[in-house]
């Protein structure tokens, strides 16, 4: 408008065409020059900078097509090639490296569209994103790219785990697009989205036009600032307009005095398009499922939640369930200091979720009295930025420099370079941070260029942009930042670490591009330094003396008022996430019934508004986060799990920082998700009650599986330093180190009388090479004084001194030339078993068993020498591992006794070092082989004395994960011995009630042997059925999931064998009352070899499970069950009318015949109680004869 503006003024000047013509070329000239001034600042070509950020609006067009054009010549080749020569090199590559190429360009057009100052720049951004995002769409959905790239897959021929994780992404996201179904299901597909997108739109849409008010008097609104009364409209009565924007009702419920008034806003906030948009939800839900059907899944929720962490919906409940279990407590607390509060104020009126909101500011006014208005006074924009920045670099080891005259769209734009630690670039990011018109309005982080490795090996750089819409320092205040936005500013200031860190070998992994509730994992987690004192102190100072810092306790206040009701707001998330994996989860749902009976539920009894219907005012059911509702807070978790293990005791141990560094966020996507897959959220630690998700679920469950990386510090967990149990040294009361350091001789074990002699030996590189072995055993010995760390306070000097000399000798291994002797190795064993083997005082907890919903479990204690353990497993690791150990020699010192006690701290407290045990082990047993047998019996008598004796044990879970990897390389045919083993020690394991704990494991390792050995089948499956749980439901489940992955590796004639009584079980499964077990039977339909298997078998076992499935359709509850029940039905009635009907009338018969045993039942109580009365009155005893019937 500007421009237009300015051509008008100059024609009216003129007064003449040709001058006019003169004057516009002149000033379009002008600003071209304006736009294009920086770039001639700039004389300095930027490494790997390819992104372009001040194109003019031809140019942004021009690129556009430049860009599809290409895209469709890489396309078009790639689907010419022939599929009996379709290869990695010829399909695979070109895709990834157009992929990795285009990206940069891509955002060159697209993100000018939420930054630029110029509207005509903004306006083609828009329009050559959508062009580009018309054509991406059209490649998804081609079937002949699809064919080859599904050919490749099928052969299998992979150059490297992460090649082959990115062809089964490509698989799975065409797939996921319906390529791999026929031409009329797809239309059906595109139909189908089609419709879904337009009723989200429509849901959307009715939200935003939604004009509802009320009017309410100031008397009803007392309490409300007179600032917000001020601001609303008046109707002609006199009464005050109330809309129900939440820019009137959040203040209303938060400040509003008068009970009635916050309910009536409540229920009429919660009224908002009621019939219309549950309606529409309705419809959204049922499409969603029949898309999901369409495309190979049980329902939408196995579709959604398949690409992310969780894999699957169950473990989403598993996860909901159980940290509202825990929650319970601390909720029921803070519920019961609330209701007080409005009985004091209110009377003794019932407590309604209208209430929270005001009773907790009320609460947080009384404890806290914090002053959010002072606080903000001690965050200056550029302070928070300078702390911000010095953590990040502090703790991962980074250095971000500023280019200066960088290219750059607006003058407030900075440029920086990110190095590590040895100079070398890593990437670039801009800082877009202060407000101006026409910019996107929330801070958030964009990707410009992915880090990736090309063919060649040519490494492309990442580079991010982190924008925002701060407030500038103008007329001489600061640009002041309020709290919520410093913690939001660090949040996504880590986005950017991630990404610039980020060293995957594919652009479609790096940094940002991860599955969602994956990346926001580094971000959450640091913004626990947001509210730790010392990063607190970091980041502030008061804009009129930079030099004061804020106070200890507006830092205590801050972090208290974060946790301040951090149950019950929980509570509230977790609801709205069960509702949408339900409803998503099961079809025919009653919404506004699930609702009345999961707000109680979840809520501790606080009922849902009577006549609100949040489900018809809830857009993340609609667009972006349907089904996945749960994402943030199980990224939570995970930060909280990280933060709570790694730095809770030390923000500030860069150890631990460049350990995160490595494993979150350097890893390849292959190792990264497993590593992270293994640690799904089960086991909330009972320590952190007090605090939000971050405490509330910080301790989870170890990985659960081995790496098989050839780099010893790529199975390093790095596990940091909690406090637990104390522990002792196998009984040892003293070290001796030999005639050269007789003094420390007599040290007491645990550092009980530690001496002042106990110092610090000199470093490797100040002494000759020719002494550096000799400087390695007295390090040894020196390393063999074990210290208490139940005291903190006790022997800081000589524990440091230890932790540093372990370190060294970490390094020492790892970088040594020289064969390791005989002599040494003998020292080394002896260092290794003075700190390891020790008792564990603490006694093994008692295993309980999961239930589904109702999971509760004891916090693991952490072990308080963790800080010298974990460096000396480090060691132990990196000794086994290296190719200077020669296994021959080193046999005789780890020899059988090494590994047996070794195998006895697998039942440790410590996670932390059940996870270094198994890394050990199975390097072990893959270095030692004449160990093998040995190990192989080991674990086989720990398991006997766990399923025979104790049922506790803490580390089963990490030996069958060892187990499975050890099966996985049985040769064929197998050994007696191996079969031995699956009877006896691997099918009894499903006995324990606590099987949930290692079932995944277990079941892996059951699968491995029907895959080897396909007549194993009916040997497990007869197996299972003997150990089937009767009463335990959850258990069930878990039976069932084993028995399908066992049936898809069955063949017909094991099938046959066992087929009678098997279908006998998952007949009872059918009947079950419990949805889970029923509709988990019932999924077996689902599985094709299976569902052919029972196809050729029909003759035998329709008539089993007819009577189960004819009662489910009839009588059970669940309509997910029912309807799933009538589709087996439809099988079997399509494949042999003739059969189905014969089951048919015999159901009928024993129906009649059942009902006639029950009339005559009947009819002889009835004649019996008639025989009891008339003799009452006489006393006479009854005698009934047996024959009476």
């Amino acid at each position: 408008m500007a421009k237009e503006k300015r051509e008008r003024k100059v024609i009216a000047f003129a007064g003449a065409a040709v001058a006019a013509a003169l004057a516009l070329n002149l000033l379009l000239t002008a600003i071209n020059s304006h736009r294009n001034k920086k770039k001639k600042k700039n004389t300095k070509e930027l490494p790997g900078l390819v992104v372009q950020v001040n194109l003019s609006p031809s140019e942004v067009l021009k690129l556009s097509d430049n860009v599809i054009a290409k895209s469709k010549a890489v396309h078009d080749a790639v689907a010419s090639v022939p599929l009996n020569k379709a290869t990695y090199m010829n399909v695979i590559q070109p895709l990834a490296e157009l992929e990795a190429q285009q990206f940069p360009l891509v955002q060159s057009c697209a993100f000018q569209k939420m930054v630029s100052p110029f509207d005509d720049v903004r306006k083609a951004s828009a329009e050559a994103e959508r062009r580009i995002d018309a054509h991406l769409l059209m490649c998804s959905k081609r079937e002949d790219v699809y064919r080859v790239v599904k050919a490749v897959a099928a052969r299998g021929e992979w150059i490297s785990p992460e090649n082959k994780h990115y062809v089964q992404c490509l698989v799975r996201d065409f797939e996921r697009n319906g390529m791999s179904l026929s031409l009329s299901k797809r239309e059906e597909v595109e139909r189908l989205r089609t419709e879904i997108d337009d009723l989200s739109m429509r849901y959307i849409q009715n939200l935003n036009e939604d004009d509802s008010v009320l009017y309410l008097s100031e008397f009803e609104l007392v309490g409300l600032p007179q600032e917000f009364i001020k601001s609303l409209d008046r109707a002609d009565n006199g009464k005050l307009k109330i809309t129900l924007r939440s820019q009137h009702t959040a203040p209303i419920l938060e400040h509003c005095k008068v009970g009635t008034t916050r309910k009536t806003v409540a229920v009429a906030q919660g009224q908002r398009c009621g019939k219309d948009n549950l309606h529409i939800l309705e419809s959204l839900i049922h499409l969603r499922h029949k898309l999901a059907r369409l495309l190979g899944y049980s329902n939408y929720a196995d579709y959604a939640v398949e690409p992310r962490m969780a894999k699957t919906p169950a473990k989403v409940f598993e996860f909901l369930e159980d940290v509202s279990i825990h929650l319970t407590e601390v909720a029921a607390r803070e519920l019961s200091m609330l209701n007080d509060l409005k009985k004091k104020e209110e009377g003794d009126s019932n407590f309604g979720v209208e209430d929270l909101l005001y009773y907790m500011r009320r609460a947080e006014e009384r404890k806290l009295g914090l002053d959010l208005g002072a606080v903000k006074q001690y965050f200056p924009v550029s302070l928070v930025l300078s702390g911000i920045f010095q953590i990040c670099q502090d703790l991962f080891g980074l250095r971000f420099v500023e280019i200066e005259e960088a290219d750059v769209w607006h003058r407030d734009v900075r440029l920086f370079s990110a190095l590590d630690s040895s100079n070398e670039l890593l990437g670039y990011f801009y800082l877009d941070i202060y407000a101006r018109e026409g910019k996107y309005g929330h801070t958030c982080v964009i990707a410009l260029q992915n880090g990736c490795t090309y063919s060649n090996g040519a490494r492309q750089m990442p580079v991010a942009l982190l924008t925002s819409q701060f407030q500038k320092q103008a007329d001489g205040n600061p640009g002041l930042l309020r709290f919520a936005e410093v913690v939001t500013l660090f949040h996504e200031f880590m986005h950017v670490v991630h990404h610039i860190c980020n060293c995957a070998s594919f652009a479609r992994f790096s940094g940002l591009r991860g599955a969602d509730d994956f990346v926001e994992i580094p971000g959450q987690l640091l913004e626990n330094w947001c509210y730790e004192r010392i990063s607190l102190k970091m980041l502030s100072g008061f804009h009129q003396d930079i030099t004061k810092p804020i106070s200890e306790e507006m830092c205590e206040l801050l972090k208290r008022k974060r946790d301040s009701f951090s149950g019950l707001r929980l509570k509230q998330e977790i609801l709205l996430c069960l509702f949408d994996q339900i409803i998503h989860s099961s079809e025919n749902v009653d919404m506004v019934e699930l609702l009345k009976h999961l707000h109680p539920k979840v809520m501790l009894g606080i009922p849902l508004l009577e006549g609100s219907n949040p489900a018809s005012c809830f857009p993340r059911l609609v667009v972006g986060y349907e089904a996945t509702c749960y994402s943030h807070m199980w990224s939570e978790a995970f930060a909280a799990d990280i933060f709570s293990s790694k730095f809770q005791d030390d923000i500030f141990n860069q150890h631990a920082g460049l350990q995160f560094k490595k494993k979150l966020v350097l890893s390849s996507p292959s190792s990264m998700f497993k590593q992270i897959l293994g640690k799904l959220p089960r086991k909330p630690s009972k320590s952190a009650e007090n605090r939000e998700l971050g405490s509330s679920t910080s301790s989870y469950a170890n990985a659960s599986t081995v790496s098989s990386s050839s780099d010893p510090m790529s199975n390093r967990s790095g596990h940091p330093n909690n406090p637990a149990h104390p522990f002792l040294n196998s009984g040892r009361n003293s070290v001796t180190y030999g005639d050269k350091y007789p003094q420390i001789g007599n040290s007491k074990v645990n550092g009980s009388s530690a001496t002042p002699a106990y110092e610090a030996l000199p470093g490797f590189r100040d002494v000759p090479s020719s002494e550096k072995q000799n400087l390695f055993i007295k390090k040894l010995n020196l390393c063999c004084v074990v210290f208490d760390f139940t005291d903190p306070t006790k022997n800081l000097k000589e524990k440091e001194i230890k932790r540093q000399t372990l370190l060294e000798l970490v390094d020492y291994v790892s970088s040594t030339n020289g064969k390791f002797t005989e002599n040494i190795m003998q020292e080394i064993t002896k260092m290794l078993s003075v700190n390891l083997f020790r008792t564990l005082t603490t006694p093994p907890r008692e295993n309980k068993a999961l239930e589904a919903f109702d999971l509760e479990e004891e916090e693991p204690l952490m072990d308080p020498a963790w800080p010298h353990l974990q460096i000396v497993y480090e060691f132990l690791l990196r000794f086994v591992a290296s190719s200077e150990t020669d296994a021959k020699l080193a046999k005789r010192y780890i020899d059988h006794s090494f590994v047996l006690r070794l195998l006895d701290l697998f039942d440790s407290e410590d996670p932390r070092e059940r996870e270094y045990l198994k890394t050990i082990l199975h390097r072990i047993y893959g270095k030692f082989m004449v160990h093998r047998p040995f190990i192989r019996k080991a674990i086989n008598n720990i398991f006997f004395r766990f399923i025979f004796e104790t049922e506790k044990h803490n580390g089963i879970a990490e030996m069958l994960e060892i187990l499975g990897s050890i099966i996985n390389g049985f040769a064929l045919p197998l050994k007696e011995e191996h079969k031995l083993f699956l009877v006896r020690a691997l099918i009894p394991l499903h006995k324990p009630k606590c099987i949930a704990m290692y079932h995944q494991q277990l079941s892996y390792c059951i699968v491995q042997f029907v895959e080897k050995d396909c007549k194993l089948a009916d040997t497990v499956i007869r197996g299972l059925l003997k150990y089937w749980p009767i009463t335990n439901t959850s258990k069930e489940v878990l039976f069932l999931g084993e028995l399908e992955e066992t049936l898809e590796a069955t063949q017909p004639a094991e099938f046959q064998r066992c087929m009678v009584p098997l279908f006998r079980q998952i007949a009872s499964c059918l009947s079950s009352s419990h949805f889970q077990v029923a509709e988990r039977a019932l999924f077996l339909w689902n599985n094709d070899h299976i569902e052919n298997l029972i196809k050729e078998n029909r003759r035998v076992i329709l008539p089993i499970i007819f009577p189960a499935l004819e009662k489910n359709t009839r009588n059970h509850w669940n309509q997910a069950v029912k309807s799933l029940t009538y589709n087996v039905r439809n099988i079997f009635s399509e494949l042999d009318p003739d059969l189905f009907e014969e089951c048919l009338q015999k159901f009928q018969e024993d129906e009649a015949k059942g009902e006639e045993i029950l009339s005559k039942r009947d009819s002889t109580w009835k004649r019996l109680e008639e025989m009891a009365a008339s003799k009452a009155a006489s006393n006479e005893a009854v005698l009934v004869s047996r024959t009476t019937s």
